[in-house]
Order: C-alpha cells, then sequence, then structure tokens
C-alpha cells in the first residue's frame, strides 16, 4: 500500500457534503440493509464471522450475487464456495468487502430498467476492465483487490443516471456522428458534475473506505494528471488505466488517441499482452460470451485506427494547401493535425490545422468552421490571425494562421 493520506486527496477533490452539488431531482441508488448492516459490523474489532455470514444470507440475491464473483477465476480460489460463510472464510473480510461492494451495486443496478444500455454487455465490460486493472496493478505491485474493485465499481452509476436524465443521455450515445465530446466534458456541461464525481458521492455516503472512492473519482483521469497527484503506481493507476478499454459503451470523442497515448506513456505494462491475458482468463472461467469481440481484438483494432490516421497526417507532408505548403506536424487532437507550413510566393511562415478525414460529418465540419470564424473575429495582440481558409479539390478542409 502506498504512503498517500487517501482521505485528504478525498477532501480535495470532492466536498464533505458533496452530495449538495449533484443537480436537484437526482436520487442516488440506497445499499442493500445486508449490506450496511455487514458494513458497520465488520468494522468492529471484535467481529464475528458467523454473524456476518448471517447478515449476507438474509439477502439471496445478495448472497448470489457475491458467491459468483467470489467463484471467478479473478480470485483465483482453489475450491468454489458454495455459502456466504465459506465466502468470508476464504477471502477474509477486508477482500471479502470488496466483493461485497461489487455484488451490491450489481445487485442495485438490476432494479433499474435501462433504455440505453445492454446490461449484460455493460456488466462484461465492467469484468473485463476489473480484470485488466488487477493485471496492471500486479505488474505495479499495487493493491489488486482495491483495483479490481474500482474498476468493478468505476461507472457503476451510469445506467441509474441514464434512468434518471433519458433524454440527455440518450443525446449522448444515440448521435448519429459518433459521441459530441468526451462523456465527462458532456456531462460537466449540461449538469455541472460527471458520473465519477456522482459515484464518488454515493459511494462516500455508503461510508466507503478512502481509496476506494478516490479510484473511482479519478478513473477518467489523464496519465499526466495521474503524475501530478502522486498516484502512478497504484490502484488508481490501474483504475484508470482500465477505463480507457473499448468497450460497448463509448465515452470518449476519439477512443483510439486516448489509448495510444496512454500506451506511449505507460511503460508498466504491455496493453496487448494484458488485453490477450484477460482474454485467456475469462474464457477459462467459462464467462465467455462467444457473440462477444476478444478484449484484445478490441485493443489492436483501436491502435490501428490511430495508426492508419497518424499515416494520413504524415502523407500530407510536402503537400500544398491553398498557398501554403505543408513541412511537418506540430500538433495534433481529436479533431485534426497542426502542420508548421510556409506561403509559397512570400516565404512566410505560418500554422495549418486540417480537419482529419474520419472527422468529415456535417456536424465535424459545422464545428470546424465555427472554430475557425471565432478565431477570426479575435482582436487581441496576443491571439493568432487567420490568413486563409478553405477546402482543397479532394475534400479536405483546413485553415492558415
Amino acid at each position: 500500500m502506498s504512503d498517500i493520506n487517501w482521505t485528504e486527496l478525498r477532501k480535495r477533490l470532492l466536498l464533505e457534503s458533496s452530495e449538495s452539488f449533484l443537480p436537484a431531482g437526482w436520487k442516488l441508488p440506497i445499499f442493500p440493509q445486508a449490506v450496511t448492516q455487514f458494513l458497520q459490523h465488520a468494522n468492529r474489532p471484535n467481529y464475528s464471522t458467523k454473524k456476518l455470514a448471517k447478515f449476507l444470507e438474509a439477502d439471496s440475491n445478495l448472497t448470489c450475487e457475491l458467491l459468483k464473483s467470489v467463484n471467478s477465476s479473478a480470485n483465483g480460489l482453489r475450491h468454489k464456495a458454495k455459502t456466504a460463510l465459506q465466502a468470508l472464510v476464504s477471502l477474509g473480510i477486508r477482500r471479502s468487502k470488496m466483493l461485497l461492494l461489487t455484488a451490491a451495486v450489481q445487485s442495485t443496478l438490476k432494479k433499474f430498467n435501462s433504455h440505453l444500455f445492454d446490461l449484460h454487455q455493460f456488466s462484461a465490460d465492467n469484468l473485463d476492465r476489473a480484470m485488466f486493472a488487477k493485471a496492471v496493478a500486479e505488474k505495479n505491485n499495487a493493491d489488486v483487490d482495491l483495483a479490481f474493485t474500482g474498476a468493478m465499481l468505476q461507472d457503476f452509476l451510469l445506467p441509474v443516471l441514464g434512468h434518471l436524465c433519458l433524454r440527455e443521455y440518450v443525446e449522448y450515445f444515440n448521435n448519429n456522428t459518433g459521441v459530441p465530446a468526451d462523456l465527462t466534458e458532456f456531462e460537466i456541461d449540461l449538469f455541472g458534475v460527471h458520473h465519477a464525481q456522482a459515484a464518488a458521492a454515493c459511494l462516500l455516503q455508503w461510508n466507503v473506505p478512502d481509496e476506494l472512492i478516490c479510484g473511482v473519482l479519478c478513473h477518467h483521469m489523464t496519465y499526466p494528471q495521474l503524475q501530478e497527484l502522486g498516484l502512478i503506481g497504484t490502484h488508481v493507476h490501474a483504475i484508470a488505466a482500465s477505463a480507457i478499454l473499448p468497450g460497448t459503451v463509448p465515452q470518449y470523442e476519439n477512443p483510439a488517441v486516448q489509448l495510444a497515448q496512454w500506451e506511449q506513456l505507460d511503460n508498466s505494462f504491455d496493453l496487448c499482452e494484458v488485453a490477450e491475458q484477460i482474454d485467456t482468463e475469462i474464457s477459462s472461467d467459462g464467462y465467455c460470451d462467444t457473440d462477444r469481440e476478444p478484449l484484445a481484438n478490441r485493443v489492436e483494432l483501436c491502435l490501428s485506427q490511430h495508426l492508419n490516421a497518424e499515416l494520413a497526417a504524415y502523407s500530407l507532408i510536402d503537400r500544398q494547401l491553398g498557398h501554403f505548403i505543408l513541412e511537418e506536424i506540430i500538433g495534433e487532437g481529436t479533431m485534426g493535425a497542426v502542420y508548421r507550413a510556409r506561403h509559397t510566393m512570400l516565404s512566410r511562415l505560418a500554422a495549418v490545422k486540417v480537419l482529419k478525414t474520419q472527422e468529415h460529418s456535417s456536424e465535424a465540419i459545422t464545428r470546424f468552421e465555427r472554430e475557425v470564424q471565432l478565431t477570426s473575429q479575435l482582436k487581441h495582440p496576443n491571439t493568432i490571425s487567420i490568413y486563409d481558409y478553405g477546402r482543397t479539390h479532394d475534400g479536405l478542409f483546413y485553415y492558415a494562421m
């Protein structure tokens, strides 16, 4: 365990009265009574394992969910647990707490009818991420139980929020041209809070340990953001790495860029190697869905899409767009690439931004045009000036600045 003060970090990132910043009308799920009793009793110094088991056995659905989680290959038990007491004895109270939280959330989610998500595929995504986070944690000597549980819980509130705010989330997930922005940005603009913050507020109300709350709260952070907080090598690092895996619920405007950037920065594990390991473990566990694309295939496809986009960008070097010849790439974003360029007649240097060919939807072109128009209206001496804007004969949109 790292020497990070998780309570201080949680207080820095999430207020004590965190539920107060949630939009009016958001009713967060309530934990089953059996879980509440279990957690309260387990925190006492002289707890009784048999009494803890009785709390769980009072909720048959929760017991089934717990046993399903306990007996998965991710936990590596030699003998399958058949009762709640056997699960507690085999795993110990600390690991049981983690799995119980996951099981309780799975049980709670079944109460919400989701018109947005296939909950079976959503659960499969969560398992992919949890096993991936556990593998990354092992390679970093981090807490594997916190990594596994945090990854399982990172998006648990999405079906609930989708149920509460159906119209808003339909606008995001059912967009004909792809998701309009990263999900957290979309949520902040619309609600003033994103689902990771809301989930952390929910976990705080349930008296969940701060190290687990921080894992859920920070799961959408980038690698540099984790570095700034000193979280590289912790279970939070492993959870955040799992969050960028391609799944059935899109959360990034350009997932290929997110995945490729992480792979370039994080040298603690091999992305494709770990993905193949997870596929093997899930298949041997008997949870393999024959209709589901293996994680390794999805990762490789995502990375190849990014590589193709990069090759397309580099293929434009030495090409003339309008009066400008592109010399080298100096920056790249989700929508386009920026090149150092030179005016053919004046030999004057400029920067030319080119809209990526895969972004040529009507919405993307409109946003690109709006960006040009707004930038051209800026009059401050420290802002850039627009020299040219156009479209090539083969359909490339660009502007020079």
